[in-house]
């Protein structure tokens, strides 16, 4: 259930507030999104240096590294598939968010009240 917010102060929730309120929801959700592929990013990014460090550590025989290596080549194409993937879409989120500009700026004054929307003009 969502809780719709009386975002301009009109003691009126109407179509409006309820336009805003799902587009607060919708940039609440990805950011979260966006947070939680960054974490996965750096996760992947430690792994790989720790087993690194792991691998060239005297823990490890030479003998185990030879028999495992090709273990080794699967683990680093697939741990640099996630971090391709996760750079390769923000880069086409960042691109596609500044070509597409028809969108309503939301404007909140000091107080943090809404103080209404306006059309961003596009510069084609």
């Amino acid at each position: 259930m969502v809780n719709l917010v009386d975002v301009d102060n009109d003691k009126m929730i109407d179509s409006e507030d309820i336009e805003l309120t799902e587009k607060f929801l919708e940039l609440d959700l990805r950011e979260k999104k966006a947070k939680s592929q960054e974490k996965m990013a750096w996760l992947v990014i430690v792994s790989m240096i720790i087993f690194i460090a792991i691998i060239l550590s005297p823990l490890v025989s030479i003998q185990r590294v030879n028999a495992l290596s090709d273990l080794f080549g699967l683990y680093f194409i697939s741990v640099s598939g996630i971090l391709a993937a996760y750079f390769g879409t923000q880069a086409w989120i960042s691109n596609s968010a500044l070509n597409n500009s028809n969108h309503d700026n939301i404007v909140i004054n000091k107080n943090g009240k809404y103080s209404g929307s306006r059309r961003i003009p596009r510069s084609d």
